[in-house]
């Protein structure tokens, strides 16, 4: 799998942006996503028209912007305090199903009970879209809110200690 330029100031930790850049991949021509949207990029939807090309390097810029956008809004929907890689795991979600989403979701209401068990859990009631209007639970999806759920739980990496 490609990833997007590690020298970038990613907001989130690299597992979170591998994480995205996993389950989005990176097309730089343009495409109609399965909502029938134009896409470009990593997933990236501001913007694209049916004639939208872009570089790697611009690709991957504009998800690093995209993503330190949305992380900056799932940090201030957090009224209990977050780690590096449950903000990772909530940023991929709202970069999957919006901050509206994010915001009323069962996944925020039980984090900011502080019970991250339920809110881990509550990953998985987001694995479902619209086909041929009804609503069908999707095996991509599935995997996403799974891998999102466990980044999620995952304790964070020990910062190394600086020497004196």
């Amino acid at each position: 799998m490609r990833l997007p330029d590690p020298s970038l100031p990613w907001p989130i930790p690299m597992a979170g942006v591998a994480l995205v850049a996993e389950f989005e991949g990176c097309r730089l021509s343009s495409y109609r996503c399965s909502a029938g949207v134009w896409t470009c990029g990593w997933g990236e939807t501001d913007g694209v028209t049916p004639r939208t090309k872009w570089t790697q390097a611009y690709a991957d810029q504009r998800f690093c912007e995209s993503l330190t956008e949305r992380a900056k809004a799932v940090n201030a929907l957090c009224i209990h305090p977050v780690t590096d890689n449950q903000l990772a795991a909530l940023t991929s979600l709202s970069y999957n199903i919006g901050i509206a989403g994010l915001r009323g979701s069962t996944v925020m209401k039980c984090h900011n009970q502080g019970d991250h068990p339920a809110a881990a859990r509550a990953f998985g009631l987001w694995n479902k879209a619209r086909v041929n209007g009804a609503l069908t639970v999707l095996a991509g999806l599935t995997r996403r809110r799974a891998a999102e759920a466990a980044l999620y739980l995952k304790p964070d990496d020990p910062r190394p200690v600086e020497a004196k």
